[in-house]
């Protein structure tokens, strides 16, 4: 990967920052009503204002002052729908090697206050559990705007993604944001989704719409992407397809900025549309 462009390395790096476990802004106490959850990092387990909950999560969820929304444990199986999650400071959502549907739901104002160039502050978390537990997620018409890093981070498992919309901050120079990524094998479709705004003004990095890394046989389809820095970026992603997206406002002069754009990667596609 040593010949990989630069803003390539430096989208490379922003992956596996995501997937690594970073150290706390906060302090090691829990505040009320924050629950501590299963999920480390920096020397404690980040809480969340819900953990684990029985019934469908509904209504207004304010995360304020939890590292989390609302956390799915390992082999549980959760449901979120109709609700408002605001607040939290590293994950609106967390499914822990948990099964999970996410719909019909708002996930807003996720990261530092303000927002700075710290790699949390995501929407939608889905990755294997701490036992090994695969997840799987159902994320249907979702609105996800005002995060810090990415709107979705799905590792590991299976995902069904479809019909949601993903709002980036636009143009900014303090962080390199991600729309939806699919990463550590991961596979599934991504379809009719809207994915706008991530764009990223500083040196070295790129921000992406769509982004593949190491991911599993993904299906990419019909889905909107519109001023994002790359539109769609696949790195070391075998048999994906990738098939009527139409992506606007992407790409540019600068190395980096790219439509579509595959590292060692093989995938199909057909009938996309750049403009």
């Amino acid at each position: 990967m040593a010949n990989a462009p630069r803003r390539l390395r430096g989208l490379l790096l922003l992956g596996l920052l995501l997937a690594t476990v970073l150290p706390l802004p906060a302090s090691a106490e829990t505040p009320d009503p924050c629950q501590v959850t299963g999920y480390q990092a920096g020397g404690r387990l980040l809480s969340a204002r819900l953990v684990d909950p029985e019934e469908t999560v509904t209504g207004t969820v304010d995360a304020t002052g939890c590292d989390i929304g609302v956390y799915f444990s390992s082999g549980s199986t959760g449901a979120v729908a109709d609700a408002e999650i605001y607040g939290a400071t590293w994950y609106g959502i967390v499914g822990h090697g948990a099964d999970l549907t996410i719909r019909d739901s708002t996930i807003h104002d996720i990261g530092s206050k303000p927002f700075d160039g710290m790699q949390y502050g995501v929407a939608i978390l889905v990755r294997k559990g701490p036992d090994g537990t695969l997840p799987s997620a159902t994320i249907q018409r979702n609105h996800l705007s005002r995060y810090q890093k990415g709107g979705m981070a799905l590792f590991d498992g299976d995902f069904q993604v479809t019909g949601n919309t993903v709002d980036g901050l636009g143009p900014v120079a303090y962080i390199a944001q991600t729309g939806i990524q699919l990463t550590a094998g991961a596979t599934g479709t991504l379809v009719n989704n809207t994915i706008t705004g991530h764009w990223y003004n500083g040196d070295d990095w790129s921000s992406t719409g769509i982004l593949l890394w190491s991911s599993g046989g993904v299906k990419v389809t019909n889905n909107r992407l519109a001023e994002n820095q790359v539109g769609i970026y696949l790195v070391d992603v075998p048999g994906a397809k990738l098939t009527s997206n139409r992506i606007t406002g992407s790409g540019g002069d600068a190395e980096g900025d790219w439509s579509i754009f595959l590292w060692e990667s093989d995938a199909k596609l057909h009938a996309n549309k750049v403009e």
